[in-house]
């Protein structure tokens, strides 16, 4: 009965490293999943060996069961590092802090001196020696510490929504009971049923981080990246759960990190205000909290390698002041017109304010969205590409935090005017905050790469001059071009604007080209 129980257990670990293996995508969490699988099939192997063989040598037996256990451990803790933190990898300190314990034990199997005090005969039959005590106190701590290191991480760790954290519990905590049977219980000489036991853990891990799809999401340095975004960015999941927010969306929702993320809460109920809005793209008027503001709002479908639906994220940046600022010009714009003693050089003038940008005296967004349909129409007729690059200035709110928002407006001045003087016969634009775009009509991919390294290497040149020192900054840039034929303006923003966010993900100061547009 035991040996059926040893090869159901064996089977069905088999299939869920078969499973992991399939889905073609390896990711740290998947791969320390499948370390999980390997290190149960040893262990079970040397417990079937046992049952079945019977050894002589028991110490020696029970000495090799120790470096299978161990490597179970470790795979455990790599689990729940990579679990933690999406953008885990393994370093040469988290190498040598998980080997250590798995290392030593080979030691101790392998050494005479030191498998004599694994298990000991007193006369009237073995018992658990030093060694192996040793090796269940290390062993205990490592899965307890893992366990309670995941427990505190729970709001950084998108799988763990409501229920989970409970599942994974249970599943830790049933071998951990059925071991401590075993050692108190049964003599060493007895069969080991704790394999059996890891096997459910190890089921219970794949239904959690394969099959929750964790394992699918793309990893991100979370602090480095996600959290430092000017926009507001909430991820949720297929069941339309908010499954992680970043800094910026938990201020807009005016929400604890903790309340937002420990159990995953629908969307609705996390801020209903952009819920109502999230499913159309662009800007939209909302009340939050009582007081009215404008964001704009952008979306993106999360799909598996299979074009399986994971979820969703969207976007919120809030444009309230240049949008009343444009609303106002407009209203005001609208009123002089009706006026028929107007003066038309004074009505000239204020709309050529509503399409420039105040602190650069760049055209604004406003000029290049009226701008873009003429653009694509020469670029069709004339059977020519239409790039687009946009333009963020890398570390900018340090400028503000550390000189001042006067200092401020006079380096995003003296970016501008580099800017537009690297852009001909292009066009260079404020599209909001520090970020710029350049219209390059008639480039190509490859062209508009170079015009947008000539802008940011420009840009690296200024030199703004306080009291305090010398202030220069670098920028990092997103191309997307599209041939003549098919050419969708916005979707070729959308492009630039998921490029650039690709390159500041890879650690800023450069130039991302989108793989088409």
């Amino acid at each position: 009965m035991l040996i059926v129980a040893y090869a159901a257990s064996a089977v069905s670990v088999v299939s869920l490293g078969i499973a992991i293996v399939r889905r073609g995508r390896l990711t740290p969490a998947s791969m320390a999943l499948l370390a999980l699988i390997l290190s149960i099939l040893a262990w079970t192997a040397l417990a079937v060996w046992g049952v079945i063989v019977q050894p002589e040598d028991l110490q020696r037996m029970l000495a090799w069961t120790m470096p299978a256990a161990a490597s179970v451990v470790a795979s455990v803790r790599v689990l729940v590092w990579a679990l933690s933190d999406a953008s885990w990898r393994p370093s040469v300190r988290a190498i040598v802090t998980m080997s250590g314990h798995p290392m030593a034990t080979v030691l101790a199997a392998t050494i005479p001196e030191l498998r004599a005090l694994v298990a000991i005969d007193n006369g009237d039959g073995l018992q658990y020696g030093p060694v192996f005590w040793v090796h269940v106190a290390v062993s205990y701590l490592l899965l307890m510490s893992a366990l309670l290191e995941m427990v505190h991480a729970r709001a950084h760790i998108p799988l763990l929504a409501r229920g989970r954290l409970a599942m994974l519990i249970v599943a830790w905590v049933v071998p951990f009971i059925i071991n401590l049977g075993k050692v108190v219980f049964i003599d060493p000489g007895g069969p080991d049923i704790t394999p059996l036991g890891f096997a459910f853990t190890a089921a219970a891990l794949y239904v959690a981080v394969v099959r929750g799809g964790f394992a699918d999401l793309a990893p991100i340095a979370r602090h480095e990246v996600f959290e430092q975004l000017v926009d507001a960015v909430f991820v949720i999941d297929s069941r339309g759960n908010v499954v992680d927010t970043n800094a910026k969306a938990r201020a807009l929702a005016g929400l604890d990190e903790h309340v937002v993320n420990a159990p995953s809460l629908p969307f609705h109920e996390v801020f209903p205000a952009l819920s109502r809005v999230a499913g159309t793209p662009g800007e939209h008027d909302v009340v939050v909290r009582g007081t009215p503001l404008v964001l704009d709002i952008a979306t993106n479908d999360l799909t598996d390698p299979g074009g399986r639906y994971l979820g969703r994220t969207v976007r919120a940046r809030d444009v309230t002041q240049s949008t009343m600022q444009r609303r106002e010009l407009a209203r005001i714009h609208n009123q002089l017109a009706r006026e028929a003693s107007a003066n038309e050089e004074l009505r000239a003038e204020l709309a050529n304010q509503a399409l420039r940008d105040e602190g650069t005296g760049l055209h604004n967004r406003r000029f290049v969205m009226e701008r873009l349909p003429e653009l694509v129409e020469e670029c069709e007729k004339h059977s020519t590409p239409l790039s687009i690059a946009m333009v963020d200035l890398d570390h900018f709110k340090a400028v503000n935090d550390t000189w001042g928002h006067s200092v401020g407006d006079r380096v995003l001045a003296a970016v501008a005017k580099a800017m537009e003087a690297a852009t001909p016969p292009g066009l260079i634009a404020r599209f909001g905050g520090e970020e710029f775009i350049a219209l390059l009509p008639g480039l190509t991919a490859a062209e508009a790469a170079a015009r947008a390294d000539a802008i940011r290497a420009a840009c690296a040149a200024v030199e703004v001059r306080t009291r305090e020192g010398v202030i220069t900054l670098t920028a990092s840039a997103g191309v997307a071009s599209c041939a003549p034929g098919n050419i969708d303006a916005s979707k070729l923003i959308d492009a630039a604007d998921a490029a650039l966010y690709r390159a500041k993900a890879a650690d800023r100061d450069r130039t991302w080209v989108a793989e088409s547009a």
